[in-house]
């Protein structure tokens, strides 16, 4: 939809602020293709195979519209550059999310923990598990646990 002489960014920026809910919703419309071309370059080529851009475009417009009230700006450069740097926080956000969800730190077990629970596991099925499953410096350790418990 052309924008008309009224509709310019900077002439929409103040009837919102105003209060004008019409401007405002023009404002967010006259915007949303710029949002979409810019998710579509700054999403690197594999995170666009889990999400799509116009996903990270709307969470942009989105977050946008329910922040409007705190935007401070009053010129089109100063809001478009507001709208950049929620998107780009939003890319951020989603690479973390897909990034991330391959390691979870929290979960991952030290080695000394792997090797205790096989030499544990050793024990009470027999020497045979653990010389099969433990390296030789865990064997030996092994055989000195069980020769001191046999002299005591």
């Amino acid at each position: 939809m052309p924008i008309a002489e009224t509709d310019t960014v900077s002439n929409l920026l103040i009837r919102a602020r105003g209060g004008d809910q019409d401007a405002l919703e023009r404002l967010f419309e006259v915007c949303r293709n710029y949002v979409n071309l810019l998710a579509q370059a700054q999403a690197e080529s594999w995170l666009q195979a889990k999400v799509d851009a116009s996903d990270i475009a709307q969470q942009t417009m989105l977050e946008a519209y329910r922040d409007f009230i705190g935007f401070e700006g009053r010129t089109k450069a100063e809001w478009l550059a507001w709208l950049r740097r929620i998107l780009a926080r939003n890319v951020t956000d989603f690479i973390r999310q897909f990034r991330g969800a391959k390691r979870q730190i929290n979960r991952e077990v030290g080695l000394h923990k792997q090797l205790r629970s096989m030499i544990t596991s050793g024990q009470r099925t027999g020497t045979a598990h653990c010389r099969r499953g433990c390296p030789s410096s865990a064997r030996s350790s092994r055989s000195n646990h069980a020769a001191q418990s046999s002299a005591a």
